[in-house]
């Protein structure tokens, strides 16, 4: 997992190969971190006969990945967004601005 920082949002990228956007879950924990779940089945279908051919190493098998990420505080939530290309899942993760920060500031009116 890459981790980089722009002055306008957070940006993980990982490496999926093999994967699609139906095989990657991600969603915000009761902590308010962001999970990052893959999973895909291997579907590969033994087309040789067991007696012609066999393994010497095994590899390719049920892949599952989860990842849980930290959140920092000057963040929209509401605003990830991700994609899949090239084997890259993208997740990106807009900075809350100085003027959000600032209508962000209450005051609390005394009676």
């Amino acid at each position: 997992m890459n981790i980089m920082e722009t002055k306008d949002n957070y940006k993980l990228e990982l490496c999926i190969p093999g994967l699609t956007k139906e095989d990657v879950k991600l969603s915000i924990d009761a902590e308010g971190n962001l999970v990052v779940e893959m999973v895909k089945e291997n579907k590969s279908e033994k087309k040789e006969n067991k007696e012609e051919m066999r393994y010497l190493r095994h590899e390719f098998s049920v892949e599952h990945f989860r990842q849980t990420v930290m959140l920092p505080e000057d963040i929209h939530k509401e605003q990830i967004s991700a994609k899949v290309e090239n084997g890259i899942l993208d997740i990106v993760i807009p900075k809350v601005t100085v003027e959000e920060k600032k209508q962000a500031v209450q005051t609390i009116e005394v009676c």
